[in-house]
């Protein structure tokens, strides 16, 4: 949203034509706010919350971006960065 104010502004307005002032937006509102919805199906499809894509595996030490990648590393793209994920754990580099 900060990069995109004008969207930001026009969520913020039509929130506001829709739910008075006096309460917070319902899931009753939400047929309503057309727009809204929209834009979070957008944030989610941009950035979603868990990886969607299936994961990759290392056979060989690799560089990438700087940095090093050992062998039999299980990686994913995340939103913000690449990450690595080894017995569990992740790790973003």
């Amino acid at each position: 949203m900060i990069l995109y104010p004008d969207v930001q502004a026009r969520v913020h307005a039509e929130i506001n034509q829709v739910v008075m002032h006096d309460k917070m937006p319902s899931i009753d509102d939400r047929p309503s706010l057309p727009y809204l919805d929209a834009v979070l199906r957008e944030v989610l499809r941009w950035c979603p919350p868990i990886p969607l894509g299936m994961a990759h595996a290392t056979i060989n030490d690799d560089f990438y971006g700087g940095y090093f990648i050992p062998k039999v590393r299980y990686m994913t793209r995340g939103c913000i960065d690449l990450s690595v994920v080894q017995l569990g754990t992740m790790v973003m580099v």
